[in-house]
């Protein structure tokens, strides 16, 4: 096993954030350490388990101090990404076996072809030979077409907003970096779901279906107006960057999440 799968979103992880309040460091280091635990647990027997890594060479390898690694760790396992058994969270869901390799499936997919070709003429003929050298493309593609040869990956089909529609924490940090991206200032990003969701589910027709619900709520945050103007503010005062603005974005994440935690029995 030579690699393993970074979902989207990890740098933006709101519990990495609040693992690194809890160990008093910054997030930047609980980024780096979880995803040297990642590394350490993919060639670990069993797969996914940093009971036997060495945390010495874990806090030399990241030039890090032991104390820094340890309250990391109890926070992580605090924070329920590692087990008492020293798994880590969902590793075998995450992680899976069946698609680090490719080779039945593409043997499954030679030997159709072998079974196809004595009836091929020979233009079918020379082209699956060319196939065959890209075995893997080609049965990704095949596999993603439908019976009648639509392409699924190309005609992804539009739906209306889910009833049940919630503002997540991702949701979240996507309109606020589309605001920053596009150097807007902020919006209660709370007030514009409720807009998001009465506008999309009284709207009818065509057009109240989307293909992509995340992109049109990253637009919709464009396109919302802040609440007014923004503060006078002095020569002498700092502007605010975007690194800021962010930080501020997610220390509420980490608030909510920690009262959360609070009230958790």
């Amino acid at each position: 096993m030579e690699w393993l799968r970074l979902y989207h979103g990890t740098a933006f992880d709101v519990k990495l954030a609040s693992v690194a309040k809890r160990a008093e460091t910054h997030r930047t280091v609980s980024l780096a350490l979880w995803i040297a635990l990642l590394e350490t647990a993919s060639q670990a027997d069993p797969r996914g388990s940093i009971a036997n890594v060495d945390l010495d060479e874990v806090a030399i390898g990241l030039d890090l101090g032991r104390d820094v690694v340890d309250r990391l760790i109890v926070a992580f396992t605090a924070r329920g990404m590692i087990g008492p058994d020293g798994m880590l969270e969902a590793w075998n869901r995450r992680q899976p076996k069946r698609d680090d390799h490719s080779t039945e499936r593409v043997r499954a997919w030679r030997e159709r072809q072998k079974a196809t070709r004595g009836n091929a003429d020979e233009t079918h003929t020379k082209h699956s030979g060319n196939a065959e050298g890209n075995a893997e493309t080609l049965l990704e593609s095949e596999s993603e077409s439908s019976p009648n040869g639509e392409d699924n990956r190309r005609r992804k089909r539009a739906a209306r907003l889910p009833d049940d529609w919630v503002l997540t924490d991702e949701w979240a940090v996507e309109g606020e970096i589309a605001r920053l991206n596009a150097g807007l200032p902020s919006i209660d990003l709370r007030v514009e779901a409720d807009k998001f969701r009465d506008y999309w589910h009284a709207k009818s027709g065509k057009d109240a279906a989307k293909a992509d619900w995340l992109a049109t709520w990253r637009n919709w945050c464009r396109n919302a107006r802040s609440p007014g103007p923004p503060p006078s503010r002095s020569s002498t005062d700092p502007i605010p960057d975007r690194k800021s603005r962010l930080s501020d974005t997610l220390r509420r994440r980490i608030a909510d999440a920690d009262r959360q935690d609070d009230t958790t029995p």
